[in-house]
């Protein structure tokens, strides 16, 4: 089982800071609520997301999908609480609920494309990291894509983002940094993956902005709670 860890990044070109959280139930919201308010912070709830304030200083939740984000450090506020919410996983997400809570797949003539959920790897975000020379595919995300990828054919296509160019690679930059769109095998992209925890974040292979994987065949894949430890209650 993977066990949670903190790591919060802070993007100039955003301006923000983000930081990782578990896939929360309503339970582990409510703890999370409270041990902010215990703190000063005045928190309320919007249609996505808990946001929190106190002074200058605002922090957005948004629990279900696992991402804490404000324009200041949140270490302060936000680590002590992560003892208390895997504390309080109790009657969490059921078994069958994990896998929509990090892909989706949908079958069409002969192909399935595989639509990943990940807190920072898409949007706006994904832009950032890449200028920053970043990475924010969290453990549990990268379990999730190898969990898919496993039943894929090693040698079948797969369009991403890679620090080094490859045979028939489109040259890509983001701010002062030079990427490549490129097609690699599913064995060596998961060989490359990159994740927020890799020693050297600015190399290897990273997720296309969209977060969309066109997978060959008829693809059927399932993530349980075993597999995502304490990242998903």
């Amino acid at each position: 089982m993977l066990e949670f860890r903190v790591h919060q990044l802070y993007l100039a070109s955003l301006e923000r800071f983000f930081l990782p959280l578990p896939k929360m139930s309503q339970r582990q919201e409510e703890r999370l609520s409270a041990h902010l308010e215990a703190r000063g912070f005045a928190v309320r709830t919007t249609k996505s997301n808990r946001v929190a304030q106190k002074g200058r200083q605002r922090i957005s939740v948004n629990a279900k999908l696992g991402l804490a984000s404000s324009t200041d450090d949140m270490l302060d506020a936000l680590a002590p609480a992560v003892p208390e919410i895997l504390a309080s996983a109790g009657a969490g997400v059921r078994q069958r609920d994990v896998s929509s809570r990090y892909f989706s797949l949908r079958a069409s003539r002969g192909s399935t494309t595989l639509r990943v959920f990940p807190r920072m790897e898409s949007s706006r975000i994904w832009s950032g990291l890449r200028q920053e020379g970043l990475c924010g595919l969290t453990p549990d995300e990268a379990v999730a894509l190898r969990r898919v990828l496993a039943v894929v054919p090693s040698g079948a296509p797969v369009r991403c983002l890679t620090s080094n160019a490859r045979e028939g690679s489109r040259r890509v930059q983001f701010g002062r940094r030079t990427y490549y769109s490129s097609v690699l095998p599913v064995k060596e992209f998961l060989s490359s993956l990159t994740t927020i925890e890799s020693r050297r974040p600015g190399s290897g292979a990273y997720l296309p902005r969209e977060a969309l994987l066109d997978l060959p065949g008829r693809v059927e894949a399932e993530l349980g709670t075993d597999d995502v430890g304490e990242w998903c209650a």
